[in-house]
């Protein structure tokens, strides 16, 4: 019975992240939220090593999504999908506290006629789970695998806004026709829109692309093209300061507003590490320039090299149990 005021879909990330490959589901859920617009009816819970404390968070829910590390004798790395029947048995298995906390919590829902209608548990193999809050690199391939199924489930084309869904669309067709075999391209990168997000009257997010990685300012509603001044520059005001934009555009996107990032993009040997650099510049640009020491000066604007570089800091983690998104 999914109760009206809340999200219908719950994506759930349960493990503890200062024990290395144990914390991978946390960290596939924060991926989500950093590299995903998502829709309204998707929520997405830090769990943490929670177990009934979530009853309320879950209670309600007409759709349950579980990333978390899986014990099995598969190789580290290794995706399993379990999804409604499937899912007892694996927590028969009673693998660590936490999930059988949420074995607990599911029972006790069901009693009530709160438990999700259909609940799906994503698990990666860790490989290692000594103290330590970083990943290895198995469960670092197992953690993408992983996001890819849960973008699938809660409908990958939820996932963007349409306007910027139909950006990535036009370059995807792109790529793979005017773009196809050209030496400027970077036959490891994939088109991928990162981090799209409302600024005032425009989405603002960072555009990849095997030849390129540009900021864009593409307006929420399309507005038709005028060439004669397609490739023109103009100043926007972002955040972090004034940028100079250069003015694209198309006949199917219409216009939009770009501050080249990347070009070409042989630097990236894949596209986790463009997304990382994606991530790092687009914060830079949302984050305000702190005052300078003597207030007669002007704010320093982090200029492009801090972009290229990736100058800005990380925010604290979330809290456990905290909503991401």
């Amino acid at each position: 019975m999914a109760t009206p005021d809340r999200a219908p879909v719950l994506v759930l990330g349960l493990g503890n992240t200062l024990l290395g490959d144990e914390g991978v589901g946390v960290h596939a859920v924060k991926a989500l939220v950093d590299r995903h617009t998502l829709p309204d009816d998707v929520e997405v819970v830090d769990g943490g090593t929670s177990g009934m404390e979530l009853l309320d968070i879950v209670a309600g829910r007409e759709t349950l999504i579980v990333c978390d590390a899986v014990h099995s004798d598969r190789p580290p790395g290794t995706v399993i999908r379990l999804t409604d029947d499937e899912v007892p048995a694996f927590f028969r298995a009673r693998v660590s506290p936490h999930q059988l906390g949420l074995a607990e919590l599911l029972a006790t829902l069901a009693l009530v006629d709160q438990r999700p209608a259909h609940i799906t548990v994503i698990g990666i193999v860790p490989r290692d789970i000594d103290l330590g809050t970083d990943l290895s690199d198995d469960a670092l391939r197992g953690l993408e695998q992983a996001l890819a199924l849960i973008v699938n489930d809660v409908s990958a084309d939820a996932m963007l806004p349409p306007r910027v869904q139909a950006l990535v669309d036009r370059f995807s067709v792109i790529d793979e026709t005017a773009m196809q075999g050209l030496p400027v391209c970077n036959g490891a990168l994939a088109v991928e829109a990162v981090g799209f997000r409302r600024l005032d009257a425009d989405w603002f997010g960072v555009l990849i692309t095997p030849w390129f990685m540009n900021a864009i300012l593409l307006p929420a509603a399309r507005t038709p093209v005028d060439w004669e001044v397609v490739g023109d520059w103009r100043d926007r005001e972002l955040p972090a300061g004034s940028f100079r934009f250069a003015r694209g555009g198309d006949e199917e996107v219409g216009c939009y507003d770009m501050l080249s990032l990347h070009s070409p993009m042989f630097a990236f040997a894949d596209q986790a590490e463009a997304r990382r650099a994606a991530q790092s510049s687009l914060k830079t640009l949302l984050t305000e320039p702190k005052p300078p020491a003597d207030r007669g000066e002007a704010p320093e604007n982090p200029g492009r090299r801090a972009l290229l570089l990736g100058q800005v800091g990380d925010g604290p983690d979330s809290a456990r149990g905290e909503t991401l998104a």
